[in-house]
């Protein structure tokens, strides 16, 4: 099964069998046997019917069962719920996957199925989704886009860490937060950050954008950065490594004291 999904199994579609052997010792010049009952197993039963969930961070899922190790289709799913699916197997060498799924963001996203692409419009919403990345789902496969300026003046941000999706600012604007991103794998554009004052990262290497950056950021403005006391810093990266690519990108209005590998 996927990451995410749990198998649940009715009690009467399970078995226990519980086995007896023969215990032979020699006792006082006669063998006695004795019968012992060995440790109960518990059996599935062959047209079993299994109840697949979905975890909370879905909102939603399509599943789709194939036979090992060839493929074909291997059983019949029945919707319970959104998140939740009666299977029936038509073999025991089944493996399960998911072919579609929302994720829930606290229900703070819109989703917008028509171009598979989660709009982000207020500062709960930005947070729900750095949660998300942070709480390990990387995204990656998963399409964002802002839709309106948002102002982090007065909030707690915490920047996203590992990030493998698509996140386009669609020309808008965050303001007044942190770092953006610890670690870009994705691809980020389109976007402005403004006023970012000094760094939401307590490491060694630090940027304004991202820490480091092995992904894309295309088209995006970085106006507004003053740290003091850091080392190995950028005002738009960090590090942009070997894979990283920054494209039609302006940083202005940077401002960074600290040691050695200082940069803007």
């Amino acid at each position: 099964l996927p990451k995410g999904l749990s198998v649940e199994i009715d009690d009467s579609n399970k078995f226990t069998v519980t086995r007896t052997h023969l215990k032979s010792e020699y006792k006082g010049g006669t063998i006695v046997n004795t019968e012992v009952k060995e440790d109960p197993i518990t059996y599935i039963k062959s047209n079993a019917v299994y109840r697949i969930k979905a975890d909370k961070k879905y909102k939603s899922v399509n599943l789709r069962a194939y036979l090992l190790p060839y493929g074909g289709e291997a059983g019949r799913f029945e919707k319970v719920s959104d998140t939740e699916y009666l299977f029936y197997p038509s073999s025991n060498e089944v493996a399960i996957e998911i072919t579609k799924a929302v994720y829930d963001f606290g229900n703070l996203l819109d989703y917008d199925a028509a171009n598979d692409t989660y709009k982000i419009s207020t500062a709960a919403a930005l947070q729900a989704f750095a949660t998300a990345v942070n709480e390990g789902n990387d995204c990656a496969g998963l399409n964002f886009k802002l839709t309106d300026d948002i102002d982090l003046s007065g909030a707690t941000w915490t920047p996203i860490s590992n990030f493998a999706g698509t996140f386009d600012g669609d020309g808008h604007t965050i303001s007044n937060g942190g770092t953006f991103c610890l670690k870009n794998t994705g691809t980020i554009e389109n976007l402005k950050l403004q006023n970012i004052a000094g760094f939401s990262v307590s490491s060694e290497r630090q940027g304004g954008f991202c820490v480091t950056n092995s992904g894309k950021i295309t088209n995006c403005t970085l106006d507004g950065v003053t740290a003091s006391n850091v080392l190995k810093a950028g005002g738009f990266v960090g590090l942009n490594s070997s894979t990283g690519t920054i494209t039609n990108c302006m940083a202005h209005g940077i401002t960074i004291n600290g040691g050695d590998a200082i940069g803007g």
